[in-house]
């Protein structure tokens, strides 16, 4: 579901687990990388997919106990560049008004709506996967 979802939304390339068919460094792989799950296996997974030169963005929240472990030999060879997402000062402003301006089909992306008085059905939508995003009305 999240990954035809993440097609629908433009994403070039979906995967679960990708063969990048050769060696980064000699151009195999992806330009850029986004890791959205948020655990170290696939942040680190990421890390492998991109190509020499590539960039790699954690967009996942990992726990705060997590590791990912990187070869600096590996980001120095290959010209890694690595970011993240945490807090942007600008960007609720910017995401209020992409979705003002119904740049966004973002009524697609809620798939499972409950009264407040259903939070339990709800947490159990959310704790599952079973949906993209899971909305409770007062």
């Amino acid at each position: 579901m999240r990954r035809t979802a993440a097609t629908e939304f433009g994403a070039s390339e979906v995967t679960e687990r990708v063969d990048i068919g050769g060696d980064p460094v000699e151009g195999y792989g992806f330009d850029v990388v986004f890791e959205c799950v948020g655990l170290a296996a696939t942040m680190g997974q990421a890390l492998e997919c991109a190509r020499a030169g590539g960039t790699v963005v954690w967009v996942g929240v990992a726990r705060p106990d997590a590791l990912v472990s990187v070869s600096p030999f590996t980001v120095y060879r290959r010209e890694l560049t690595i970011k993240s997402t945490y807090t942007n000062p600008f960007g609720m402003e910017r995401a209020v008004r992409i979705l003002l301006d119904n740049k966004v089909n973002w009524a697609s992306l809620i798939t499972h709506t409950f009264a407040l008085t259903e939070f339990d059905a709800a947490w159990d939508v959310f704790t599952q996967n079973s949906g993209l995003k899971v909305c409770i009305k007062p």
